[in-house]
């Protein structure tokens, strides 16, 4: 599978037969389907055998791996936060497992509206440090597909807060542990131990 740039999934054994598998004819259809037909010889005599994939719908978490500049199409997700102000909403997987900023104003979406996102992944850069800090997607079309509930903050403690890095793509927070969360509609506990001034 071509991941975007020069990235490319792992190599998959789709024949994995003793004889000669060759002259391989790949086709995508309309729905995404990639076919692939070709000849072999394991059982004495050349036959053709097909073999096709199985579209699989991209969540959040998958997207925030591709790199920069890659198409992304997201189908069927929740919209958790709407900040005009930032021109961006923030979209998250049904079961909570991810979510990722969208650069879209949101007009006329809620909170809890089911929606369809296409647009370019790109990456939030701090300009003073140019650390890489936030995965979001740019260019962003967003489809109301649907009314829906609000989803439920994620419920963790403080120190889960960020969570660990995506490497190359972005940090996480300061010394952050465990799964990255940021994105994510959460909830966090813990006890106040400092302050500081604005």
């Amino acid at each position: 599978k071509f991941l975007g740039a020069s990235s490319w999934s792992q190599e998959q054994n789709i024949s994995n037969n003793a004889g000669a598998s060759q002259n391989p004819t790949l086709r995508l259809d309309s729905n995404g389907v990639l076919h692939l037909a070709w000849t072999d010889d394991t059982p004495g005599s050349f036959q053709i055998y097909w073999r096709h994939t199985i579209p699989e719908p991209l969540n959040c978490g998958y997207v925030k791996r591709l790199p920069d500049g890659v198409v992304v199409d997201l189908r069927s997700k929740v919209v958790t936060g709407i900040f005009p102000a930032l021109s961006c909403i923030y979209i998250e997987e049904p079961n909570r497992t991810s979510g990722i900023r969208v650069q879209n104003s949101g007009t006329g979406l809620a909170l809890g509206n089911y929606v369809n996102v296409t647009g370019t992944m790109s990456t939030l850069i701090d300009s003073a440090s140019g650390v890489r800090y936030e995965r979001k997607i740019d260019s962003a079309s967003v489809t109301k597909v649907s009314n829906g509930f609000e989803l439920e903050p994620l419920a963790m403690n403080c120190k889960a807060v960020g969570g660990g890095s995506v490497l190359p793509y972005f940090v996480g927070v300061l010394n952050g542990v465990g799964t990255n969360n940021i994105g994510s509609l959460v909830r966090i506990a813990g006890k106040v131990t400092y302050t500081v001034s604005n």
